[in-house]
């Protein structure tokens, strides 16, 4: 589907707006505004033309687009190199500045993932 349909995931009506809202709390909307057909722009089978952390911000934008309470993120910077795990940081930083009723659930084994975060509980491994 196209980018704008992907936020809007489920929707019958696309507010092109709010997908433009949601793209900029995410820092995507430079990256939207280039792309050739803007928010028709496909985005290929199973986002098959998207990068790592461009699929983390789309996932973050649908959850804003449908105004989630609780966003969770279980490793979601694992697969990703140094510097789009730091953008991913930042962004989920900013998001929890500018929403504070937001809650992030963040499970994470690299401590830089959790900079951000106001409580950290550190879960031990048992031996079973």
């Amino acid at each position: 589907g196209t980018l704008a349909n992907n936020i809007a995931l489920g929707q019958s009506q696309v507010d092109l707006t709010k997908v433009m809202q949601v793209l900029e709390q995410v820092q995507l909307k430079e990256w939207a505004d280039e792309l050739p057909q803007g928010l028709d722009t496909p985005l290929g089978e199973y986002g098959s033309r998207l990068s790592g952390g461009q699929k983390q911000r789309i996932g973050i934008a649908r959850a804003l687009y449908k105004e989630a309470e609780v966003l969770f993120f279980d490793e979601a910077t694992s697969a990703l190199d140094n510097k789009t795990e730091q953008e991913i940081n930042h962004a989920l930083e900013m998001l929890s500045r500018q929403h504070r009723e937001l809650t992030l659930i963040v499970i994470a084994h690299r401590e830089s993932s959790l900079s951000f975060c106001d409580r950290i509980f550190d879960l031990d491994t048992c031996d079973i």
